[in-house]
């Protein structure tokens, strides 16, 4: 009988092993796993939510990318009415931690699925598998508190930081005066990250410029009281905002022109072989028109995009790797020119 329970517990063992199969972890656990550690990063990108605390339903949502480098401060608002279906990977990973959450998921409903602050950090998963992008931490704050620090614009659909909280911040002073400021706020707050890293941020949230802030709409469509997010759109959106151009405009006063339905030419200037060819494809797999490639006489080393008219180019920086935009085609024939610098000579298509 010994030998019996013994053959049978290493048979089980064997086999458990060669189907590679574990006992079902326990959320504690599994969060660690799949959620990025909050830390302060060059580019500070904080995921906002506003709860409603008698339904805990959320309200609003709004991602705060903070620029170190450039002192840039921009904000994205993103529907809290907006669906995703959730991958098949995602869903599982989830099942695994113990989340009983559907698959197909309105952000809104968050807290109802997770009763716990876990449900903020499963929110940053989902948007950063739809959208993407990195999310850095999450801030949760009450509805009534979200509402003195934001205002809500029907125009333009997006949330833009109060008047209140604009003065209340121009009027600090000092380094000093911000980080007490900070810590004021922090207290309102439900986050992941801890208030020595947030400090961090104190400097440069004193050198933003408040007519330089800029805000954003995630681009999709409303159907039905639910709103669809266009997730390539707003990938490439997303994008555009990291790129490290200082604003030196007013939003308004900000003019992009597509580059969609313009003539391009892509000149090889990176030393590698065939990159003008890749770039084209790349390009043309987005919608872009490009007319001609061929070889630039000189090496360069970051990519110029040269345009005809100021506000062009804008939207294919995200290709490249600190390219910089001057306005003036040294081809006539073209309305805009790629010459490909040697920091993108291991560029290629995505998967």
């Amino acid at each position: 009988v010994s030998l019996m329970i013994t053959l049978g517990m290493v048979s089980y063992k064997l086999t458990m092993r060669y189907f590679e199969v574990t006992e079902t972890p326990k959320e504690t656990n599994t969060i660690l796993d799949i959620v990025s550690e909050a830390t302060a990063d060059e580019i500070s990108r904080n995921i906002i939510y506003s709860v409603n605390e008698e339904n805990s339903k959320i309200e609003a949502i709004v991602i705060e990318v903070l620029n170190t480098t450039t002192n840039n401060l921009d904000y994205i608002t993103i529907p809290a009415n907006s669906q995703f279906s959730l991958s098949n990977d995602l869903f599982r990973r989830l099942y695994m931690a113990e989340v009983d959450i559907p698959q197909i998921v309105k952000l809104s409903n968050l807290r109802k699925y997770i009763k716990d602050d876990t449900a903020y950090e499963y929110g940053e998963l989902i948007l950063e598998e739809h959208f993407g992008i990195d999310l850095g931490y999450f801030t949760a704050l009450s509805s009534d508190d979200f509402n003195k620090i934001f205002k809500y614009s029907r125009d333009t659909g997006y949330y833009k930081l109060s008047d209140n909280i604009l003065s209340e911040a121009g009027a600090l002073e000092s380094e000093d005066d911000m980080e007490s400021f900070i810590k004021d706020k922090f207290e309102l707050f439900t986050t992941n990250i801890k208030l020595k890293s947030k400090l961090k941020y104190a400097e440069t949230y004193l050198n933003v410029n408040p007519e330089m802030i800029y805000y954003y709409l995630i681009p999709g469509e409303e159907k039905g009281g639910v709103y669809e997010p266009d997730e390539k759109q707003a990938e490439k959106m997303y994008s555009m905002i990291l790129i490290d151009t200082p604003h030196t405009v007013k939003q308004e006063e900000e003019k992009v022109i597509s580059s969609e339905d313009k003539n391009i030419k892509v000149l090889n200037g990176s030393g590698g072989e065939g990159i003008a060819g890749k770039v084209k494809g790349i390009l043309a797999t987005e919608g872009f028109t490009v007319g001609k490639i061929a070889d630039n006489p000189k090496i360069i080393e970051k990519t110029i995009i040269y345009v005809k008219e100021e506000g062009m180019g804008k939207d294919l920086l995200t290709y490249f790797n600190g390219a910089t935009i001057e306005v003036g085609v040294p081809d006539e024939d073209f309305d805009i020119v790629i010459v490909v610098g040697s920091a993108d000579k291991e560029i290629k298509a995505e998967e």
